[in-house]
């Protein structure tokens, strides 16, 4: 039997995984009629008897492969097809734009921000016109913070009068599309939720096991406080430990991201790795007796399940506990299982349930560590052989923090555009430290009734858990811990993949062929580079950035720009983060020239590598000529007309727009996002009066125009 042959559950995977990526990437575009899935399976179910009756010759048995695989195909197509917000009548965004009011129950825990607490919401029914109406579908909320608003938990049923809206799509090129995002956890609608428009009926509508999780959860939360732990150390300890990660602040995710240490903030299947290996321990005692030999595989189960609940069922708990789970039960059965065959159930498993998984970050980045570990940890580690205890145990680390780097290191730089270089050092601080964490962890709680000895884990917890923060601030401060502003496109992402499995081949092998694919793999990946970067080099471009009370404005000329705005933006503000991030690292661009529009009617542009001049607020770029009206300048009227392409309003001014037509004649008249709502709808409706064309950044979304 050939390894092909020995992976059933893989093999019934990839044609499932193919169909929902199908639907996902068309978005259903293609209806399959429910009549022609049901021919299909009977013309499937009657070939099999055929082929079960009468003596088929083997070397057809790939007619019943392909219809297997097809129908697979189809299944995983329809099944998530079937979640498509199109194919729902009832579901919520068909009907919010209608809805004075709702009833509805919290389905998730509640997550606090810094002026608001997020809820998820399953939309119960809804009041149209006086008569109520059952609906169905999620909702993402966000209710103001007060001492009503604090007290909203899992499972509790709420009426709410608010304005629902559709999740709005990115306002600016390349910022993180939270829309999809949501789409993604099959939330199409969000809404803000003031002080007294909204009370609890009732409690506990939710899942028993899931609130039951969650309140062990809190109470286990509150015996770490009770215990004077605060700060980050509580931050990163209740993370790390119970997936509770309310309290991390942006900075600090921040150091662990340029380390390559994100993964420890959220609980993974390292740590449900370490707490199998407790339960384990602790229920060795059923070992002892035959005749409750099958009870302990009972109890693992349903502990770790139990304890993926706890920390959130988060994609790589599920796989973790998913995995472990079939590895329980292989055992118990006496049978050996394979790796890739268990980890194909535990993805078949987790898509079945929600098929939408296959797109979540985090899913995706968990099972292909794992099939890096898995595949490559092996061969690495063979490369060397330490004679000493301690060497082999720092190498066995070392060679599984490389394999699952170099799995992972392609799909990492697709989404985050920065490679840590010191993850070898950051593991081997991270992994031995994070484990006793969870140890001390446990330890504060299981003693929590014992003052002295949970006092005693407690302290101990806190400067275990000081010391992973200062190693991870002290190697995140180290020169050069990471190359930023990388950016790859799809098409890359697979060459590296293709790149690292052939090289991999053919170190097994040792065939040239796969020597010579290599070679292809590189020429074509560096073709995509060079085509990339002379397409930035070659790229003009005028944006006007939709940033809620503030002015953004990039002058773009191939790698370099220059940046007009009323705001200061660092490399750790929220507003950069989100905004321009992504964008400036996609357009390879380099650090801007930066110019504040309040003062440019005092303070010409500095000469820069741009075609760009300036005579107080007028602008000239390239052909383009624009001119910025704020505060500083709104009231300086010219004594004849000036034509200019772009006028931009910004700063909320008092004026009208036919005042300023007395000054400027412009093509085209932009309206900022640091203008107020009200007053930008009333500059478009005067607009529209006098015949003027006219974009809103704050409604439309980014101005983007090539030179």
């Amino acid at each position: 039997m050939n390894f092909w042959n020995r992976l059933p559950l893989l093999r019934i995977l990839i044609p499932f995984i193919s169909g929902i990526f199908t639907a996902l990437v068309i978005n259903s575009v293609i209806e399959i009629p429910f009549y022609f899935i049901v021919s299909y399976y009977a013309i499937l179910c009657a070939f099999i008897l055929l082929y079960k009756s009468f003596s088929i010759k083997y070397s057809h048995r790939w007619i019943l492969g392909l219809m297997l695989n097809v129908f697979l195909f189809i299944f995983g197509y329809k099944y998530t097809d079937s979640l498509n917000v199109k194919n729902r009548p009832a579901d919520f965004s068909h009907f919010h734009s209608n809805a004075d009011t709702i009833v509805a129950t919290v389905t998730e825990a509640v997550n606090e921000r810094e002026h608001v607490y997020r809820v998820v919401l399953e939309i119960n029914s809804i009041k149209q016109n006086g008569q109520w109406t059952a609906v169905s579908g999620k909702a993402m909320t966000y209710f103001e913070k007060d001492n009503l608003s604090k007290k909203i938990c899992y499972g509790d049923q709420i009426i709410i009068s608010a304005n629902f809206n559709d999740v709005k799509p990115p306002q600016n090129p390349g910022e993180f599309n939270y829309k999809k995002y949501l789409s993604l956890h099959s939330v199409f609608t969000q809404a803000y939720v003031k002080s007294g428009k909204w009370k609890i009926l009732d409690h506990d509508k939710g899942s028993v096991i899931k609130s039951v999780a969650l309140k062990i959860r809190n109470k286990f939360l509150k015996i770490f406080e009770d215990y004077n732990i605060t700060g980050d150390e509580y931050a990163v300890a209740s993370a790390l430990i119970l997936g509770y990660t309310d309290k991390i602040d942006a900075d600090l995710i921040s150091v662990y991201q340029g380390t390559g240490a994100l993964h420890v903030l959220s609980v993974s299947g390292m740590h449900v790795g370490v707490v199998f290996i407790v339960l384990n321990f602790l229920l060795s005692f059923f070992d002892r007796s035959k005749k409750f030999k099958f009870i302990k595989p009972v109890f693992l189960i349903l502990l770790i399940w139990f304890y993926a609940a706890i920390t959130g069922l988060s994609p790589a708990v599920n796989r973790a506990a998913a995995m472990i789970t079939f590895v329980i039960i292989g055992k118990a059965l006496g049978r050996e299982t394979n790796i890739y065959n268990t980890l194909s159930a535990s993805a078949l498993l987790l898509l079945i349930i929600d098929p939408l998984l296959l797109f979540d970050i985090g899913f995706q980045l968990s099972y292909i560590a794992v099939i890096g570990i898995v595949a490559l940890q092996k061969m690495i580690s063979k490369l060397w052989l330490p004679k000493t205890w301690l060497l082999k145990q720092v190498w066995a680390l070392i060679s599984v923090s490389l394999a699952a780097q170099l799995a992972t290191f392609p799909l990492a730089l697709l989404y985050f555009h920065q490679f840590p270089n010191y993850f070898l050092l950051t593991n081997l601080v991270v992994v031995p430290l994070s484990n006793f964490i969870i140890y001390c962890g446990m330890l504060v709680i299981v003693t929590s009734p014992v003052i002295f000895f949970a006092a005693l884990f407690s302290k101990a917890l806190v400067y275990l858990v000081f010391g992973l923060n200062q190693s991870i601030r002290f190697i995140e401060g180290m020169p050069y811990s990471a190359l930023k502003g990388i950016h790859i496109n799809n098409f890359e992402m697979v060459m590296l993949y293709l790149g690292i499995i052939t090289i991999v081949i053919f170190f097994v092998s040792k065939k040239n062929l796969y020597l010579r694919l290599v070679i292809i793999v590189a020429i074509a990946f560096s073709t995509s580079l060079a085509v990339s970067s002379f397409i930035s080099i070659k790229q003009k471009k005028l944006i006007v950035y939709s940033i809620k009370k503030s002015s953004a404005i990039d002058l773009i000329d191939g790698n370099n720009h220059l940046f007009l705005s009323d705001t200061n933006y660092t490399d750790s503000s929220k507003a950069y983060q989100m905004h321009l991030k992504n964008n400036w690292s996609n357009m390879q661009l380099h650090k801007p020239e930066l110019v504040n529009t309040k003062i440019l009617n005092k303070k010409k542009i500095p000469n820069t590598n741009l075609s760009a001049f300036s005579d107080k607020n007028f602008i000239q770029f390239f052909n383009k000529r624009f001119v910025i009206v704020n505060k500083t300048n709104y009231s300086i009227i010219s004594n004849h007309k000036v034509a200019v392409d772009y006028l931009i309003i910004s700063g909320n001014i008092y004026t009208e727009v036919g005042e300023l037509l007395d000054s400027y004649n412009p093509k085209l008249i932009i309206i900022d996002s640091s203008n107020s709502l009200k007053k930008t709808e009333k500059w478009i409706q005067e607009c529209a009066e006098l015949k003027i064309p006219c974009f809103s950044v704050l409604k439309s979304g980014a101005y983007e125009v090539n030179i």
